[in-house]
């Protein structure tokens, strides 16, 4: 799963489509409290899931990541 890095200008972007195309997958695993995991302190609401694919929509310049 990619994270936000200061020196990468698109990892947001990056991180919010990673976000988008995992979206079950991510709330299957955030939603088990008992999975040993400590991932539910995660899970986005409903209204988080639709900030993400609105966010998801805004044209980027570019795509490309700096080295």
């Amino acid at each position: 799963m990619l994270r936000y890095v200061k020196t990468c200008w698109n990892s947001i972007y990056d991180m919010l489509a990673f976000a988008s195309e995992y979206k079950r997958v991510i709330k299957e695993l955030t939603s088990d409290i008992n999975n040993g995991l400590r991932t539910f302190k995660f899970k986005l609401d409903e209204a988080e899931w639709v900030l993400v694919k609105e966010l998801n929509r805004i044209p980027i310049r570019s795509n490309k990541r700096t080295q």
